[in-house]
């Protein structure tokens, strides 16, 4: 038997065996609606069979532009065993950026429901310039469920892939989001790997909000593989989310991280400690002092993970034993490497550096993406010898802990000085009063790097820039700051509810105008 002989499981046959295994235990609750194992199995069949029918076969590249949801779900499981490539296209973007999704990932069409676009619908879906399907009927289009109902269910039978599973895209504060190709063995190659290494309930109940394919590798892939139930939600709402997860008894959440700090902050979340068993956070770092603060409210529940889009999302896991406040170290850190990652530090030269010292992070991991699709010249200098260079400053100890200084795009100089945003942040956070802080640079008018921190301030306190700049200084690591600003929220990107930076940017540059401080 010669290597490519070989048999490596897909998300796909992940799948198959979920739907084939459990087949009485509750796979999905929408609404009043629970879907049974059973039940979703014959959904993902008739699906199969629709596919079948249009002619999609394995490499047909189909675009989803449906919220979380059983229809999202359904979709997503049918497409991975029918072999077709699956793209998420989340109905909060702009329309302009789906359809640059649906040309800059050459897909084939693209499944929508017109109730998440509200006023837009007619637009979007006239702009599509592929085959449309849509989920409720919309202006004679018939709904999907109407085309189901004709259809008798397909075997549960995984088909070869093409040459994508899954079509990701990067989230865009760095530039124009970019397609991603990652094969189904990558996927189930990391679904795994976070299944062995993060300690999940026998049997998860996980509220889900989100759709994006790295948030799905954090619990919502898992959970189908041990049978457990995903409540779905189709936007984040926390009263809600808290609401959900009191009713059905969920023990595993999601949380961006900015939303780590609103929950600690409420009053009526007494629910968590004692029956959610997992936290996972992530997507932007979070600040040593909230994490102490939800750690003590709730518990060591937590699981921050690390990760770009480029390596599915997932690399390095801080598991809740490491979430202890009695070793403050740890609380800086982003943990180490899953089984089977390799994570290095590498110089401006692109050699591997010792334990310790500070450069480019590069990870190697069985999860991580074949290319950018259609960009060669992006893949090269992202992928070199196989290794993804992340674009991330940090440093590994001896004890293989990995601590990220901020991405290399977010540095800044300022009178010949490097400053990582990501330390103000910190160092900003530890006053009681603040909630977010988000560090960036402004050119003034004779081109000096202004450093300027964008704050917003937990529910009932107050402070004024002048004091969390004395606050700062008063530091004996202070780093020099020459602006607070104070916001009431800051902008978002509906991709990944991360901080938008560039529209940051500009809500800073016109408050700095206002304060008649001269900007470039």
């Amino acid at each position: 038997m010669t290597a490519n002989a070989i048999h490596q499981p897909t998300l796909a046959a992940h799948f198959a065996q979920a739907l084939t295994r459990n087949r009485d235990h509750v796979a999905i609750i929408d609404g009043d609606a629970k879907v049974t194992y059973r039940a979703l199995a014959e959904r993902v069949g008739k699906l199969i069979a629709l596919f079948e029918a249009r002619g999609y076969g394995p490499g047909h590249r189909l675009g989803v532009a449906v919220p979380m949801s059983l229809d999202y779900l359904a979709t997503f499981m049918a497409s991975q065993i029918a072999g077709l490539a699956f793209a998420e296209m989340p109905p909060a973007m702009p329309d302009e950026t789906l359809l640059h999704r649906i040309a800059s990932g050459s897909l084939d069409s693209v499944v929508v429901d017109p109730r998440a676009f509200g006023a837009r619908a007619r637009g979007f879906i006239e702009a599509i310039p592929v085959e449309c399907l849509v989920t409720a009927a919309f202006e004679g289009c018939e709904a999907i469920d109407g085309l189901l109902d004709q259809l008798e269910p397909a075997p549960i039978r995984c088909k070869p892939a093409g040459e994508f599973a899954i079509l990701s895209f990067t989230g865009g504060s760095t530039g124009l989001p970019k397609p991603q190709g990652f094969t189904g063995e990558s996927a189930a190659a990391l679904a795994t790997m976070i299944m062995a290494s993060v300690p999940f309930p026998l049997r998860p109940v996980a509220v889900v909000y989100r759709t994006g394919y790295q948030v799905m590798q954090l619990g919502l892939i898992q959970t189908l593989m041990r049978g457990g139930t995903l409540v779905t939600l189709g936007n984040f709402d926390l009263p809600e989310i808290s609401r959900l997860g009191r009713l059905h008894r969920c023990n595993v959440l999601f949380m961006a991280t900015r939303m780590i700090y609103t929950l600690a902050d409420q009053q009526d979340v007494d629910w968590i400690r004692g029956q959610v068993q997992l936290i996972f956070h992530g997507g932007e770092p979070i600040t040593p002092a909230r994490l102490r603060s939800a750690i003590e409210r709730f518990g060591s529940i937590f699981v921050a993970s690390y990760g770009s889009t480029e390596t599915g999302g997932g690399s390095a896991f801080l598991l809740p034993d490491d979430h202890d406040v009695d070793r403050p170290e740890l609380l800086i850190s982003s943990g180490r490497a899953l089984p089977g990652v390799e994570i290095e530090i590498r110089d401006e030269h692109n050699r591997p550096m010792p334990a310790g010292e500070v450069g480019e992070i590069a990870v190697r991991s069985p999860g991580q993406m074949a290319c950018y699709i259609g960009l060669p010249d992006k893949t090269a200098e992202t992928v070199r010898d196989g290794w993804i260079c992340t674009g991330d400053v940090g440093r590994i100890e001896e004890n293989g802990y990995l601590y990220v200084a901020d991405r290399t795009a977010f540095a800044l100089e300022s009178n010949g000085v490097k400053v990582f945003p990501r330390l103000v942040d910190a160092q900003l956070s530890e006053h009681p009063a603040v909630s977010i802080a988000v560090t960036v640079g402004i050119e003034d008018s004779v081109a000096t790097n202004l450093i300027c921190a964008a704050v917003t301030l937990r529910p009932g306190m107050q402070a004024r820039p002048k004091d969390l700049q004395a606050f700062l200084a008063e530091r004996p690591d202070a780093i020099k700051v020459d602006h607070v600003l104070i916001f009431d929220s800051f902008p978002l990107m509906a991709a990944n509810l991360k901080i938008n930076r560039p529209q940051l940017v500009e809500m800073v540059r016109k408050e700095l105008a206002r304060n008649r401080v001269e900007v470039a």
